[in-house]
């Protein structure tokens, strides 16, 4: 579909945007730019997968995926050397059909990626926001910390998930 490659590809170069006001500002706010890591959940998952795996960005390194019932139309674009992908998929989810998610995880176990993670939700369907706020926390912390430098380990998940959910 014509639309939803346009779609994509202006939430991409909005990303692209972001990282660019991110490495622009980096000093004044203490980010550490080598490592970067980029997540989403349904649309928000299609783009942050389609930054760190199709588009040629060069602006930051993007070193950790998450991926919340998101999905690519052709995960072996997934080249060798990607960064790993932590992905939550309902297995129920009539949105995002749950193949995507095997799919994915599929083309990073071909390529070698040894760190990148498929945690199928049973019963769950799509957006399951609860779900990741009630058990999920603590893995996604630790997906981070495994994959990303950080310059001090503040409490990560009071920034990651202070929004989450919160999505119109």
């Amino acid at each position: 579909n014509e639309g939803a490659i346009i779609a994509l590809n202006n939430a991409t170069e909005d990303t692209e945007m972001a990282l660019k006001w991110i490495k622009k500002n980096a000093k004044s706010y203490n980010f550490a730019t080598r490592s970067v890591g980029v997540g989403g959940s349904s649309a928000g998952a299609m783009t942050a997968l389609n930054l760190a795996y199709v588009s040629t960005q060069k602006i930051i390194p993007v070193k950790a995926v998450i991926d919340m019932w998101g999905g690519m139309a052709n995960a072996k674009l997934i080249k060798k050397n990607a960064p790993p992908v932590l992905i939550y998929h309902g297995d129920n989810d009539k949105v995002v059909h749950v193949d995507y998610a095997y799919a994915l995880k599929n083309q990073m176990d071909k390529i070698g990626s040894k760190k990148s993670v498929l945690c199928i939700m049973e019963g769950q369907g799509h957006a399951q926001y609860d779900v990741i706020l009630n058990e999920k926390v603590d893995e996604i912390v630790t997906f981070l910390k495994t994959n990303l430098i950080f310059k001090s380990f503040i409490k990560i998940e009071n920034i990651i998930f202070k929004n989450i959910g919160k999505e119109t």
